[in-house]
């Protein structure tokens, strides 16, 4: 018996979503990183939009502030959390707009 053609495609479809999930932790970075980023990110909740990811303890700052003490002190507020290995640190200082 012939089994109809969107048959075949949801379980392609299905079989794609099971293997995409199980690589997502992997995307995501380890737990220590996911750890050290969820700290600076508290640490860094004011001082407005900044994009922190971290990968393998390396720590990527992305954004504005209004000064350049400003920008100063985010570096230093990472670099006080345990695990940081070092930071690349991309944030300017005056407006941020998001490249689209």
């Amino acid at each position: 018996m012939r089994q109809p053609w969107w048959v075949a495609l949801s379980l392609v479809v299905a079989l794609s979503f099971q293997t995409a999930c199980a690589s997502i932790p992997a995307m995501m970075g380890s737990p220590e990183d996911r750890r050290i980023a969820n700290e600076i990110r508290v640490k860094l909740r004011d001082f407005g939009s900044l994009r922190v990811d971290v990968r393998d303890g390396m720590v990527y700052v992305v954004g504005g502030v209004s000064t350049a003490a400003q920008r100063n002190t985010v570096e230093r507020l990472i670099r006080e959390v345990p695990g940081v290995k070092g930071v690349m640190n991309s944030v300017g200082v005056g407006p941020y707009s998001p490249m689209q």
